[in-house]
């Protein structure tokens, strides 16, 4: 009875896998053979259709390629999400015409996904306590929440050195929601510390288990 229940239920979750993958697909078919018809009947060329076609391909590594992955789903569709979000702010440029994908896009959109991959990596680390592992993430978001505006001003300011005086303006009292900020900050570095330490007891006990077993 045991063993049909679960053939049952993986046929039942396959089953619905198949439809799931499907419905996206015609979706996706549909949106982008729309998009390539009207491009064409417009425009006479294929322009902004890159941009759907970029933009589609960015939500399929999220809605349906872990589904198709054999192994390391989370990581492998990352990896998609990562190639064609640069896809897609360079096509955006190609189109507008601007020079701003170097000079802007690339270092602002690289900030964030440098942080994403360094959570999915502490994620992926299985071998790792999850305490230890929570509180890395912990840690990481509360460095990219305080920086990531920071990051951008620097960008779109156009000098290093003023990381740092974009960094402090935002605790100073004349900072939209300096108190807001500050309690923020407090909140992600005892998450922190609270993480290290429920990972620490979890390793003693781990060890003592072991050292009875023996």
């Amino acid at each position: 009875m045991n063993k049909e229940k679960k053939m049952i239920k993986t046929s039942s979750r396959h089953s619905a896998r198949t439809i799931y993958q499907r419905i996206m697909l015609t979706l996706y078919g549909i949106a982008l053979l729309t998009c390539f018809i009207c491009n064409l009947a417009v425009s006479h060329s294929l322009s902004w259709f890159f941009i759907v076609f970029c933009s589609v391909a960015l939500a399929f590594s999220v809605t349906n390629l872990p589904l198709l992955l054999p192994g390391h789903k989370l990581l492998g569709s990352a990896f998609a999400v990562t190639v064609f979000l640069y896809l897609l702010l360079y096509v955006c440029n190609l189109y507008t015409g601007g020079g701003w994908f170097v000079r802007y896009a690339v270092p602002i959109a690289s900030f964030s996904v440098a942080f994403a991959w360094l959570m999915l990596l502490t994620i992926a680390a299985r071998r790792i306590n999850w305490f230890y592992r929570s509180a890395v993430l912990s840690l990481l978001s509360g460095i990219l929440i305080l920086t990531q505006n920071v990051w951008v001003s620097m960008v779109i300011d156009g000098r290093p050195e003023s990381f740092g005086a974009f960094f402090q303006a935002q605790f100073s009292e004349k900072g939209a929601g300096y108190i807001g900020t500050a309690i923020l900050a407090a909140c992600f570095f005892i998450y922190f510390l609270i993480g290290i330490l429920l990972g620490i007891l979890a390793s003693v006990r781990h060890s003592a288990t072991k050292n009875r077993a023996h």
